[in-house]
């Protein structure tokens, strides 16, 4: 099992055991918004065996970027019941299909470096919400990983105009299929902001932090 499908089961596993912990402490009302995670999580399954395996013409050019694209599940944040910092105010929608749009099109005009500067602007604007969105921020911060990756990875392919477009083209799809969960993810925080407000840490403690380097 390759380093995307493995990210993708262990979050499944890890998520089938939490709906249960959630749905007895909010009375079976956790219930659909768990089991929309673990949907929108196989759904992507077979997305995640294709690029596994396509990774394998990559890996033999000294480019297994894939294994350095995802944290490991193990990081996730420990279970906790309930919190005591409640928070407070009215679910607020993001242009998500906007930002999406955006950073592909400076992704086709090969504009690495500004798609990754464009997201820290993005990400400024979720920090004072994060808790309104978490799964939204994960996925933000996920693509922000991946495209700073294929910067700093990118320059292994010196040299060889021909492969570096090969390269940003693989991965300029892999940053669109992770943007394409944009609107899932701000479905599932708004269903689920509901159940924050009363305490209970449902999808705000089920990811793990995504680190992004600077390329």
């Amino acid at each position: 099992m390759g380093p995307f499908c493995e990210h993708i089961v262990d979050a499944i596993q890890i998520n089938i055991l939490r709906m249960f912990r959630y749905a007895s402490l909010s009375s079976g009302k956790s219930i659909p918004i768990s089991l929309g995670l673990i949907g929108f999580e196989l759904f992507i399954l077979p997305l995640a065996i294709f690029y596994d395996l396509s990774n394998y013409f990559w890996r033999q050019r000294g480019l297994g970027v894939l294994d350095e694209d995802f944290i490991d599940m193990k990081l996730t944040p420990e279970f906790k019941a309930v919190t005591t910092d409640i928070p407070c105010g009215e679910f607020s929608l993001k242009p998500v299909a906007k930002w999406r749009g955006d950073i592909d099109r400076l992704l086709r005009k090969e504009d690495w470096l500004k798609a990754y500067e464009d997201i820290i602007n993005l990400r400024a604007d979720l920090e004072s919400k994060k808790r309104m969105h978490p799964l939204l921020n994960h996925f933000v911060e996920s693509v922000h990983r991946c495209i700073a990756l294929t910067i700093i990875w990118s320059k292994k392919c010196e040299g060889d105009d021909l492969l570096i477009l090969k390269f940003h083209r693989y991965r300029r799809w892999l940053v669109w299929w992770q943007m394409l969960g944009f609107e899932g993810s701000l479905a599932l925080d708004y269903l689920s902001w509901p159940l924050r407000k009363k305490g209970l840490l449902i999808l705000e403690q089920d990811v793990p932090i995504i680190p992004v380097p600077i390329p």
